[in-house]
């Protein structure tokens, strides 16, 4: 029965896991770099506006890279304080939250390259990570799973913290009980 629902869950994902591969291919977004890792796609609207930001953002004809410096999430944080206040018309930073994603090139890395405020990581194309908890559908559905909590992985939580997290916050979960009966069924990848 698991088989049959992986193979369910890798076909929708094959139909869903478009992320800008058209837009990309059409040369309306470049590929986003730091150091050798490719971590991004940047579209051009986004790309435009980077170009005033050079001694962070590096354009090339083919690419964006994100300069090296080990203050560069604090300079990153900056420029999109900044972006957010000077292009209001941007919506994904209308939702800025002061929550950060660590970016990382694997999501098994250790440590992140940089950290970006959640919002924005969409603006470059960035790989989000989240939990979705599923349950038990009683009516009229009965024996099928449904998704009742989702959320990102913010800097600082793991996948395990951040179910219980996201539980207790969107759910109303108590701590206890969603720590009690949590369990890892599946990991999907998809951008």
């Amino acid at each position: 029965m698991s088989l049959l629902i992986a193979q369910r869950t890798y076909h929708h994902q094959q139909l869903c896991n478009n992320f800008y591969l058209g837009a990309f291919k059409q040369n309306e977004c470049k590929p986003l770099y730091f150091g050798k890792f490719q971590i991004g796609l940047v579209r051009k609207n986004v790309e435009k506006i980077l170009q005033k930001y050079e001694s962070i953002f590096h354009i090339r004809k083919e690419y964006i890279s994100i300069v090296h410096d080990e203050n560069i999430s604090s300079k990153i944080d900056y420029v999109l304080r900044e972006i957010k206040g000077k292009y209001p018309h941007i919506s994904a930073l209308q939702g800025w939250r002061d929550e950060n994603y660590n970016i990382k090139a694997y999501f098994s890395d250790s440590e992140p390259l940089l950290k970006m405020e959640r919002s924005a990581t969409c603006l470059f194309g960035l790989r989000q990570y989240g939990v979705d908890i599923n349950g038990y559908v009683k009516h009229p559905e009965k024996g099928r799973w449904d998704n009742f909590v989702g959320g990102g992985l913010s800097e600082g939580f793991g996948i395990f913290e951040t179910a219980i997290k996201e539980a207790n916050e969107e759910a109303n979960v108590p701590n206890e009980l969603a720590q009690k009966n949590a369990t890892k069924r599946m990991c999907l990848i998809f951008l």
